[in-house]
C-alpha cells in the first residue's frame, strides 16, 4: 500500500524515503520505519545544533562580522563567496575578520 505526502505528513512521517513497490513485505517496511526514525532523529538533532549557532551569531555585537560567520560557517559559502556577499571584492577581507573575532574568544 504506497501513502501519500499528504498522508504521511499527517502521521509525522517524512516522504524524503520512497515507499517500497508494491507490498515490500514486513521486513523491508520495519526497515524503513527505522530508517524514518533515524534520518528525523538526525534532522533534530542538526535543529538544536543550527538553533545553537545562530544563538551564538546572534550575539556577535558587529554586524558584518555576524554575516560573515553565518554565511561561512552555517551556510558553507566559500570566503570568495562571502566576499561577493558583503561587497568586497578580495576573499582575505571576510578571512581576516572572522579570524580576529574568533581568535578573541
Amino acid at each position: 500500500m504506497r501513502l501519500k505526502a499528504a498522508e504521511l505528513e499527517k502521521r509525522g512521517l517524512s516522504a524524503v524515503l520512497p515507499q517500497p513497490p508494491g507490498d515490500g513485505g514486513p521486513e523491508l517496511r520495519r526497515r524503513l520505519l527505522r530508517l524514518r526514525g533515524v534520518l528525523a532523529s538526525r534532522v533534530y538533532k542538526y535543529l538544536e545544533l543550527l538553533a545553537d549557532a545562530e544563538d551564538f551569531i546572534g550575539k556577535i555585537p558587529d554586524s558584518e562580522t555576524r554575516q560573515i560567520i553565518r554565511l561561512r560557517f552555517v551556510y558553507g559559502k566559500s570566503w570568495q563567496a562571502v566576499a561577493t556577499a558583503i561587497g568586497r571584492s578580495d576573499e582575505s577581507y571576510p578571512r581576516k575578520k572572522a579570524a580576529r573575532f574568533l581568535f578573541t574568544l
